[in-house]
């Protein structure tokens, strides 16, 4: 897993990293589940979208966590800290 992130703050300990459903983009949602599933048409994407089991845009976070972006998947992770 390559992460991507601003300004981690290295100097706490990590807690733990959490996978989202939220991703950058519709392109990447789409790539995702192509990946993991050939055949995936827009009209999937879409659908995931629409039923909710899937978000284009940052996910909220609280005080003591940071947004990081997995390089592969293009989806958020969520780092907390102890």
């Amino acid at each position: 897993m390559k992460l991507f992130y601003k300004g981690l703050k290295m100097k706490k300990t990590i807690h733990s990293i959490v996978g989202t459903c939220y991703f950058e983009s519709f392109y990447a949602a789409k790539k995702y589940y192509n990946s993991q599933w050939s055949g995936q048409t827009t009209e999937d994407i879409q659908a995931k979208i629409d039923n909710k089991e899937i978000y284009i845009g940052k996910p909220e976070i609280k005080e003591n966590e940071e947004l990081a972006i997995d390089k592969d998947e293009r989806r958020y992770k969520i780092i907390t800290y102890k």
